[in-house]
């Protein structure tokens, strides 16, 4: 069977060791499949109790009980192989990379929670450094929407210093702008764009009644 690339980046050892207790392994199952491994490397195709118990502490019988856990799991199986009765991890080889994969696509996805609230900390700072005043909560949350909708930390900066230099200092103005660039961009290079430079109306709306608000406070 042709390894993934994740197979051949991390040992099935290592991955096995790192997920065995989130496969409901137990210390003596993950041993035993530790040892399994080992005698088929060293080419042993049809492996026993009595052949495990000459590397391992475990006696026949606890042998015997582990294989059958392993087996009813389907994390072992017997296979038949030129006549001959071979043993295969494959099902657990499955498994672990599997939980392997979910580990890390959850790690992958906390670190870009953490990176996107990085990012968003930065720009609601930069705003209030260069509008020389606090964010509302609904204008932050205004900003924080630019990011859940693909524009970069860059592109909200970018424009942001443009309407600076134009003497312009709303939110209406940074978004105006990060839409006309976005669409520049597009006509450019694909001689048409689908987006609209035009700023929500009802969040202006919104965002003039807040400040009211928050100016009254």
């Amino acid at each position: 069977m042709k390894k993934t690339s994740l197979e051949n980046a991390i040992s099935f050892r290592y991955a096995l060791l790192d997920s065995y207790k989130k496969l409901g392994l137990t210390e003596g199952e993950t041993m035993v499949a530790l040892m399994i491994d080992h005698l088929l490397e060293q080419g042993n195709s049809f492996i026993t109790p009595d052949l495990l118990a000459l590397r391992m502490n475990y006696s026949v019988e606890e042998l015997d009980a582990i294989l059958v856990e392993l087996l009813k799991n389907g994390y072992l199986t017997y296979e038949s192989k030129d006549d001959k009765l071979r043993v295969s991890i494959k099902g657990l080889r499955y498994a672990v990379y599997k939980e392997l994969r979910r580990t890390l696509a959850r790690e992958e996805k906390e670190n870009e929670n953490e990176q996107s609230k990085n990012n968003l900390q930065t720009l609601l700072a930069l705003f209030e450094d260069k509008l020389a005043r606090p964010l509302s909560p609904l204008e932050k949350e205004v900003v924080a929407s630019w990011l859940s909708s693909g524009y970069s930390t860059e592109e909200i900066k970018d424009a942001l210093m443009d309407v600076l230099r134009e003497n312009e200092r709303s939110l209406k103005a940074v978004e105006h702008q990060m839409k006309k660039r976005r669409r520049s961009d597009d006509i450019a290079k694909e001689g048409v764009s689908a987006i609209d430079d035009n700023y929500n109306e009802d969040i202006t709306k919104v965002l003039e009644e807040a400040a009211k608000l928050f100016n009254e406070d």
